[in-house]
């Protein structure tokens, strides 16, 4: 029984011997199998075997593979090459490490294996689709605030222009100008561009930072530099009713409604 199968490649296969059944000769009686490793042939120079990426980075690729063994053929050399990284290397290691790169790409990775330390001298590519991890975004901005209130504002921004990842969110903090206490600490999702600030103090100084995130493969925060803006919110207004004022031997009543002076008394 023939297939087609990749040149110059390794493959694990399994042979088990059986006999029919004298009794039933449809029947086939197995007996125990035995795994062995074969390596199919071909022309030309072999490719490296294994070729796999190392622990993902946000700026390297690390790459290791294993030596091909083939009794006409003596790999010592092999020549690495990324094109969507403008890399290229003839090496004699079995590992290497591409550098430099930029966080979150995915890139094809090239791995030829050489008989001597010249292009010329070596075979086809053992191909190989990697990437690099998340890092962290450029800063939203454009920050602005809208609708102030006494007890609300709305924060808007722009996103990223570096996105460095899937852009996970923004991590929102507001503080009280004056002490710098912590007066409210939120997350908002990476999709959205805007968020409502509420429970505010009337007539409070506030200073909000925005950063923006990603998660790595880790699950550790990749956080941007931060962007903040300042604002106040409005004052409490007079409320409607009587208010009473006591001056040196004058006592007189201001009676406000919505607003407006509407009599005086003596």
């Amino acid at each position: 029984m023939l297939y087609r199968y990749e040149s110059m490649a390794s493959y694990n296969a399994t042979v088990t011997p059986f006999n029919y059944d004298l009794d039933n000769v449809t029947k086939m009686v197995f007996g125990t199998p035995s795994k062995v490793s074969v390596v199919t042939s071909g022309s030309g120079v072999p490719k490296p075997f294994n070729l796999k990426q190392g622990s993902l980075d946000q700026t390297v690729v690390a790459l290791s593979w294993t030596r091909p063994t083939f009794p006409d053929f003596n790999v010592s050399w092999y020549f690495v090459e990324a094109q969507k990284a403008n890399y290229s290397n003839l090496t004699s290691s079995t590992s290497i490490s591409i550098t430099g790169l930029t966080p979150y790409t995915k890139m094809v990775v090239e791995v030829r294996g050489c008989t001597g330390p010249d292009f010329s001298f070596c075979g086809h590519a053992r191909v190989l689709s990697v990437w690099t991890d998340a890092g962290a975004p450029s800063a939203p901005f454009t920050l602005e605030l809208r609708n102030i209130s006494t007890n609300m504002a709305d924060l808007q921004w722009q996103a990223p222009t570096t996105l460095n990842g899937p852009l996970s969110g923004y991590s929102v903090n507001v503080f009280e100008t004056v002490t710098m206490q912590l007066a409210m600490q939120v997350t908002v999702d990476g999709r959205s561009s805007q968020f409502r600030l509420t429970n505010l103090t009337a007539g409070m100084d506030y200073t909000v930072e925005i950063r923006a995130f990603n998660f790595d493969s880790y699950s550790v925060q990749q956080l941007s530099s931060s962007v903040a803006i300042a604002f106040q919110t409005v004052k409490g207004e007079i409320p409607k009713g009587e208010m009473r004022f006591l001056w040196p031997e004058v006592e007189f009543a201001l009676v406000v409604m919505a607003g407006h002076k509407v009599e005086d008394q003596a």
